[in-house]
């Protein structure tokens, strides 16, 4: 407890207007190693929302690239970004501009070495799908791996993240850098991402990776149209029920420089930026990946306090909120729920997902205080028991108001995911229904 509440002291939080958050001494090399010690879930250690610093070491980004190819421009720009309230800077050797064509490794090294170098001691990621890049990166400090590649790109680099415990973000990205904007296509892009983020997230928990250290980027702009990047922003939600925390990359993109009304446009403009972060932010996602740090900052923490006070007095699962979260992932009971025949006649695995936000006193550490996981287990089981349900959001419902009647929580989140469904002839891989309560609802 003590550890965590050191960590909680070193958070990085948006700046006051005139103070400086000083991140320069935040323990050297300790820092990340304390976070990776304590095995702080990414929730944790990245608030909602938290924007990460953009700093990419290239001759050929599409947005900055040249910018800070220099490794004292890009050192000066990562600390400027963390001034500004950045939570994290990410630093890229290799641009993943549609059309860029692949560096070697030693040259991506070349690029990236110096400028970790000069930002130890300070919240790093590094942007690669390289292993030896990667692990290079982490001794150096660095705290996150964002693959663009979701492990496909280098089959050592799962085993690299696993070894070192370190964050890991996946990206869906169909095809590579270099053919992914040759003429995009899919029936239905916000199915199709989802479930290539949910088979990656299972490979790379099967490789070692704990889930609590993922967090998912849908890719805007890594294989996709003006028309599937906006139905992935706008259906954003759907990819937040995968359960892990949603990073996003929407800044300069092009996308928002043809919606905007150019429709040669390379790049947007700061202002779409900032419009399409709040708009991403209001749909569940956790991190912002942006060149303007400041401006999102502000933007984003204006557009926090209005959820805040849209919720009103009761607690929420919005990050920032006082409170501990507890999660019960995958708990199986099988039940006779559905509106086939053969559904209601013969038993089905069905999975649950609990979220239980309860109060500080579960700090205490005393027994007496905590929720009994195993009671709260046989209450899903005799609510599944007790009657039928013909759809998902009903039993969802019911688990959820069960919950939160009978046991010391602030509010509740439910999911409920039925394997193998196939409604309407259908053939998926689940379908889910989430539901929310808190007492008195």
């Amino acid at each position: 407890m003590l550890l965590l509440a050191w960590l909680w002291s070193c958070r990085v939080v948006p700046p006051s207007k005139g103070r400086s958050t000083n991140h320069g001494r935040l323990g050297e090399v300790n820092y990340r190693g304390a976070v990776i010690a304590a095995g702080v879930p990414i929730e944790e250690r990245f608030s909602r929302p938290s924007v990460m610093g953009i700093v990419n070491v290239t001759p050929d980004s599409f947005s900055d690239g040249g910018a800070n190819l220099d490794p004292d421009d890009a050192v000066s720009t990562a600390r400027r970004m963390l001034e500004e309230g950045a939570a994290i800077v990410d630093v890229g050797g290799e641009s993943t501009r549609p059309g860029a064509t692949a560096v070697s490794l030693g040259e991506e090294l070349r690029r990236v070495i110096p400028a970790l170098e000069g930002l130890a001691g300070l919240p790093v990621s590094i942007d690669t799908s390289k292993a030896d890049v990667a692990r290079r990166a982490l001794e150096l400090g660095a705290e996150l791996v964002n693959d663009v590649t979701a492990l496909r790109g280098d089959p050592a680099l799962a085993d690299v993240v696993a070894e070192s415990g370190a964050y890991l973000c996946l990206v869906h990205m169909r095809g590579t850098p270099r053919t992914m904007q040759t003429d995009p296509r899919y029936e239905d892009v916000v199915s199709e991402v989802a479930a290539f983020l949910e088979e990656r997230l299972r490979f790379a928990v099967s490789a070692g990776v704990r889930e609590e250290r993922i967090c998912l980027d849908p890719g805007i702009g890594f294989g996709k149209s003006v028309r599937h990047n906006l139905e992935l922003l706008h259906r954003l939600g759907e990819l937040a029920t995968l359960g892990r925390p949603l990073l996003v990359g929407l800044s300069r993109k092009s996308v928002l420089g043809r919606v905007a009304g150019d429709p040669g446009a390379r790049t947007g403009t700061a202002a779409a930026s900032l419009g399409a972060a709040v708009s991403a932010f209001e749909r569940g996602a956790w991190i912002l990946r942006v060149h303007d740090v400041r401006g999102h900052v502000e933007a984003l923490e204006v557009a926090r306090a209005v959820a805040a006070a849209a919720a009103g007095p009761r607690s929420s699962f919005a990050p920032g909120s006082r409170g501990v979260t507890l999660e019960l992932r995958g708990l199986e009971i099988p039940g006779r729920h559905g509106v086939e025949e053969h559904e209601l006649e013969r038993e089905q695995p069905f999975l649950y997902d609990l979220w239980l936000q309860v109060s500080d006193a579960a700090l205490s550490d005393r027994i007496e205080d905590a929720v009994d996981y195993r009671a709260v287990a046989e209450r899903v089981r005799a609510v599944s028991a007790g009657h039928q349900y013909s759809l998902l959001e009903a039993l969802a419902a019911a688990v959820a108001d069960a919950v939160a009647a009978e046991f010391p929580v602030e509010r509740v989140r439910v999911r409920v995911r039925k394997p193998r469904a196939r409604p309407a002839g259908l053939t998926l891989e689940y379908s889910a229904a989430t539901v929310e309560r808190a007492p008195g609802d």
